[in-house]
């Protein structure tokens, strides 16, 4: 039986596995972290840009409220120096929605909750109550 002999590893050839490995370790720590530093700068960058976005998104949507909420103060006080002229309240539904398109469908109710008329005709609930859970609210804080 033949038994093999280990190579014998002079001083030099240590040496120089030594120096290999340490350039070698060397190379691999800077690719990890040059890695992590990408990783790190294109997370912060898209989460600044996001944030940017964000803001604006959140900029137009208040502008949006404020003009509906103001179109609606106006249709308002219409109806409440009006309430009681059925011309008026047939036509202020369709003024509201012919001013600008921001609602799908206008409902006027009274004081109790009764729905007295609706842009457009075809909802079919004129002279029913609605039961939702912010009309219990608006009625009782007087506000949309």
């Amino acid at each position: 039986m033949k038994t093999s002999m280990p190579l014998p590893i002079d001083l030099r050839g240590l040496i120089i596995f030594f120096v290999l490995l340490a350039v070698l370790m060397t190379l691999v720590s800077s690719f990890i972290v040059a890695y992590r530093v990408q990783r790190d700068a294109l997370v912060h960058s898209t989460l600044e840009a996001n944030a940017a976005y964000a803001a604006k998104v959140a900029s137009s949507i208040s502008e949006f409220l404020d003009l509906a909420h103001g179109h609606l103060n106006y249709s308002a006080e219409v109806l409440a120096t009006h309430w009681n002229d059925p011309v008026v309240l047939r036509e202020e539904p369709v003024r509201l929605q012919e001013q600008d398109t921001d609602f799908n469908s206008i409902v006027i109710m009274d004081g109790g909750g009764w729905v007295l008329r609706v842009y457009p005709d075809a909802l079919q609930i004129v002279r029913s109550t609605l039961r939702s859970e912010g009309i219990p609210r608006a009625l009782t804080e007087r506000h949309p």
